[in-house]
């Protein structure tokens, strides 16, 4: 069907060479191919962070707003540099269950109010599951963190310049 849709566009042309009828061909060929593909291949987004300061250390943390992203996590990553980790928006105060099933590594959970005060506090090997008792806002996952303890809370803060992330703060749509 489309070779015949490519004929009659060429025989429109007036394309009286054999050899620039081929090329036409060939070069629409090329097109639709490139077309298909881009509909096909999903792009991945550039991952979005924020800047934390935890305890005495600033975090970039991967932010994790839809359901995929929240689902995916951290599992089947070799592992967690030291300052990074990942931070999901629930977008509302709920309950929430950890599974680190899929993760080679251990991690220190927390759980974040509206206003970014720790909640609760978990310090989880690979594949453990933990409930956390009170409804949170933001569920965070670093490299282990053995002194972290609720009651805290956590701080945005501006990067230098030179740090070439998108940035987001947890605020209503202000961007750092």
């Amino acid at each position: 069907m489309i070779r015949n849709k490519l004929i009659k566009w060429t025989e429109k042309q007036k394309l009286d060479q054999p050899e620039d009828r081929k090329r036409s061909l060939i070069l629409l060929g090329v097109i639709v191919v490139l077309v298909l593909a881009a509909r096909f291949v999903p792009l991945s987004p550039q991952p979005v962070y924020v800047a934390l300061t935890i305890g005495e250390e600033d975090y970039f943390l991967e932010y994790a707003a839809g359901k995929q992203q929240q689902r995916q996590g951290l599992k089947h990553r070799p592992g967690v540099a030291p300052g990074s980790g990942i931070i999901m928006d629930l977008h509302q105060v709920r309950p929430v269950t950890v599974s680190l099933e899929g993760v080679n590594f251990p991690l220190t959970v927390f759980t974040l109010s509206e206003h970014l005060m720790i909640l609760e506090v978990a310090h989880l090997a690979p594949s453990e599951r933990h409930a956390f008792s009170q409804a949170c806002r933001y569920l965070v996952q670093i490299p282990e963190l053995p002194d972290l303890e609720a009651g805290g809370t956590v701080t945005p803060f501006s990067p230098p310049s030179d740090i070439n992330l998108s940035l987001i703060s947890l605020g209503p749509g202000e961007v750092l």
